[in-house]
């Protein structure tokens, strides 16, 4: 199983990311006494927040399919896929949907 940060749009998806591989390159990075790289977290909430007309979503889902597989059913059925991240997994920011005035 692998941790997966996933985010989306009303355009599409635009990031999957298998965090279980950043632990990895994190802990290797710190024994052999370089910079660990920076978790993707922050730039994905703040790009979320630099455009809430396309009500991006970010989550976390734990998925034993590899992320080839997860960036092609992103590709071929991204409705189902959210719909599964969304039931599965666990929130990280949600744009709030705006109250309609005029229906």
């Amino acid at each position: 199983m692998n941790l997966y940060i996933v985010y989306w749009d009303t355009l599409g998806f635009e990031c999957i990311e298998n965090l279980s591989d950043w632990d990895k390159r994190e802990m290797w990075a710190t024994l052999g006494g370089k910079p660990a790289p920076r978790l993707p977290v922050h730039y994905l909430i703040m790009r979320a927040k630099a455009n809430p007309q396309r009500r991006p979503e970010i989550w976390t889902v734990w998925s034993e399919l590899d992320r080839e597989a997860l960036v092609a059913y992103s590709k071929e059925c991204p409705q189902e896929l959210a719909d599964a991240v969304r039931r599965l997994g666990e929130q990280v920011y949600v744009t709030a949907k705006e109250k309609e005035l005029i229906k």
